[in-house]
């Protein structure tokens, strides 16, 4: 099963010091993956109602000479969690928050963990984050962008797989700012993405990249187990 964006959800345009996303419907092993970025750098104190396990944190990523972070944290869903909610409080300044969901991720491990996570704090003007390199076919790549003030990314892309879907993005005008966007696309065989770009109003921003594994298709394990009995 090759995988598949199903949907996100955001923590709006007006988030401080503190967020709520409210899930959409989700399935059994589906992978939400929560992101957000403040002017601060400790971690959000998540809470709400989501009913399924604890988020595991996957990365932090400085910027704006590292004054200001972002972070990617991760969950799989054990049903269908929709209208639960996924809350962040304690952070500084100005906020903003998303969540987006995976179909088809592998339902063991890390389901992130198919490249080596790559991330930088890019001065004013440079909208470019180095390459990553894919460990398997059907791999999903990811980028994600965070910026305060609230600037809008767009024309994600890189050399493989090429150009990337925007799949959340939220401004937040509260406090003095902040923006955060996640955009992504299948690869279809292993190896190196070469830079992945995009364009945005000049800041400093900061950028991280990595990529979704497939779950392992069933019908080759079977075909192998029949063969190991007739050898």
């Amino acid at each position: 099963m090759a995988i598949a964006f199903i949907n996100g959800a955001n923590g709006g345009t007006i988030s401080s010091t503190s967020f709520s996303i409210t899930l959409p419907a989700t399935q059994v092993n589906d992978i939400i993956i929560l992101e957000y970025a403040h002017r601060g750098t400790a971690d959000a104190t998540l809470g709400g109602t989501y009913a399924g396990p604890a988020c595991t944190k996957k990365h932090d990523q400085l910027f704006a000479s590292s004054a200001f972070s972002g972070k990617t944290f991760w969950s799989r869903a054990t049903g269908n969690h929709a209208n639960e909610t996924v809350t962040g409080s304690g952070l500084t300044n100005a906020c903003a928050a998303i969540v987006t969901i995976y179909r088809g991720v592998r339902g063991d491990g890390d389901p992130l963990g198919n490249a080596a996570v790559v991330g930088e704090q890019n001065a004013s003007a440079n909208e470019t984050q180095a390459q990553i390199t894919t460990t398997t076919s059907g791999a999903y790549v990811v980028l994600v962008v965070a910026n305060s003030p609230d600037l809008a990314v767009s024309s994600q892309s890189s050399t493989s797989p090429g150009a990337l879907t925007e799949r959340q993005e939220v401004l937040s005008t509260a406090g003095t700012n902040c923006s955060i966007s996640h955009a992504s696309a299948g690869k279809a065989l292993p190896g190196v993405t070469g830079a992945l770009t995009w364009a945005q109003t000049n800041g400093a921003s900061g950028s991280w990249a990595y990529a979704l594994t497939p779950e392992l298709p069933i019908m080759p394990i079977v075909q192998s187990i029949q063969q190991e009995r007739y050898v």
